[in-house]
């Protein structure tokens, strides 16, 4: 299992899978514990008795956002539709492989580039629960970010050769 303690490695075997079989579509997303202390609504995910334990420890939410440069920054190859389209992912990013690689990596690398201050807000908002993100909107759309850009593969043309990460 991974987490905190060994993504590195995990993403760059993530990004070989990727790279020797260069699918059509990839979906990227964060993990989402559901139940849980606090969460009577829900059953709770059998991944929680081990964060209890401490046999899995939670990535950060920065460590997230990392997680999701690092197979985009190794992937220079292949022309794969990548999209990172979820509500709970705290950036997120639609392109094509080489093409648009370079204008997805520049997206989380200005969101990196904000005040640790107004991240750690976003972090907050967008939680490790299911709800609405971008409350940054106004502050981001000052510094010309765009984290929700316009879908450019939607998952309804893409059924052949889908990978989930």
């Amino acid at each position: 299992m991974v987490g905190r303690d060994r993504w590195k490695p995990h993403i760059d075997s993530t990004a070989r899978v990727i790279e020797n079989t260069d699918p059509e579509f990839v979906r990227i997303r964060r993990i989402w514990l559901y139940g849980g202390e606090g969460s009577e609504r829900s059953p709770e995910c059998p991944l929680w008795e081990d964060v209890r334990s401490g046999v899995f420890i939670s990535q950060t939410a920065e460590g997230t956002v990392m997680e999701l440069r690092r197979p985009l920054k190794k992937l220079k190859n292949v022309d794969t539709a990548v999209t990172c389209d979820h509500a709970n992912n705290y950036v997120c990013v639609h392109g094509r492989g080489p093409h648009d690689r370079l204008a997805m990596l520049e997206v989380i690398d200005q969101f990196l580039s904000l005040p640790e201050a107004d991240r750690q807000v976003h972090y907050e908002a967008v939680g490790s629960r299911i709800r609405g993100h971008h409350v940054l909107a106004q502050r981001l759309e000052s510094t010309n970010l765009a984290l929700g850009q316009q879908e450019r593969y939607p998952t309804s043309q893409l059924v052949k050769g889908a990978t989930e990460i």
